[in-house]
């Protein structure tokens, strides 16, 4: 069988990313009324990351209607079960944040918002303070200027003992 891409939001492998901006309680994109609907795809960084061609993933996503993905770039557990026993941690490659940023262009190629969650089981693995700021700045500075990127600090703040949240000035 010959892969063939869907390209539901342009041809030629290139497309329209979404332009989020706020109005109100609502989202827009180029102006029109914007509605997420979004699938987790908390291992899609790491499976990009590692070289895997995601393609597919997006062809299939997409083409049953998700728009927006949210996606995992500190975590251990999930991601071990997506067959990277390693997780995902910024320290495991030195242009993490320049192929983030690529993986959320690529995203916009597909019409996707991309919905990063920089902290999950955080204390375990990124206890430091330091690290933890390091993180969360340079994941805002990668993603700066591109409208089909949303940023979520941590996930289940209030998870376990806390072990998902970073340091409190954070927040």
């Amino acid at each position: 069988m010959t892969y063939q891409p869907i390209r539901p939001y342009g041809t030629s492998g290139g497309g329209t990313a979404p332009l989020l901006t706020i109005d109100g309680q609502f989202f827009r994109n180029h102006g029109e009324r914007w509605f997420g609907i979004e699938s987790s795809e908390f291992s899609l960084p790491k499976r990009y990351l590692a070289g895997e061609d995601i393609r597919p993933i997006l062809d299939d996503r997409c083409g049953l209607g998700f728009n927006m993905f949210r996606l995992w770039m500190l975590n251990q557990g999930v991601i071990a079960g997506a067959g990277y026993p390693e997780g995902i941690h910024p320290d495991q490659y030195p242009d993490f944040y320049d192929r983030i940023r690529a993986l959320a262009e690529l995203l916009g190629t597909y019409g996707v918002v991309a919905e990063f969650t920089a902290f999950t089981s955080c204390i375990p693995l990124m206890p430091r303070r330091d690290d933890q700021v390091r993180h969360w700045e340079r994941t805002q500075d990668c993603l700066r200027g591109l409208g089909n990127v949303k940023l979520e600090l941590v996930n289940e703040f209030n998870w376990g003992q806390g072990q998902n949240s970073p340091h409190a000035d954070l927040y």
